[in-house]
């Protein structure tokens, strides 16, 4: 599991590296993808080796911790642009006010994507969840100035 573990952190390695002007044909890892190791994980531990439990248990943990903050994240994007979408769908001269309210909330999201790009966590997040960010702050942003 170990061995899986660090070969996807290569990866995302990789990706960044490739993401960040290195050249690499890396494929994008994803969400989806670390879950999956994630679940691969022993649940018990192997009283024989107790430096291999200690090893094993604080990289899953760590690897765990990666995969909530993404998985985090992503909810909460996905969750923002949601009411966003649902809000604009009413009265937006009688629901100015949340609606800037909405907008800052996606531009905080914004900022944390955009905080995390360079990250472990920033390599799992969806791009498309990315550009829906930033075309809905730009058209909120163009409806609260009319």
């Amino acid at each position: 599991w170990r061995l899986i573990c660090d070969r996807f952190m290569s990866r995302i390695e990789q990706y960044l590296a490739t993401k960040n002007g290195g050249s690499s044909s890396s494929k994008k890892p994803t969400l989806k993808d670390a879950k999956a190791i994630l679940s691969f994980c022993p649940v018990t531990v192997d009283s024989f080796f107790p430096l291999s439990d200690i090893i094993v248990l604080k990289v899953k943990k760590s690897f765990q911790q990666m995969v909530e903050d993404a998985e985090a994240l992503q909810a909460r994007a996905s969750q923002t642009l949601g009411d966003c979408t649902n809000l604009l769908q009413t009265n937006c001269f009688l629901r100015k006010d949340d609606i800037c309210r909405s907008l800052q909330l996606l531009k905080n999201i914004q900022v944390d994507f955009v905080r995390h790009e360079n990250s472990t966590i920033g390599a799992l997040l969806n791009i498309d969840t990315k550009v829906g960010l930033s075309r809905k702050v730009t058209s909120v942003e163009w409806l609260v100035k009319c």
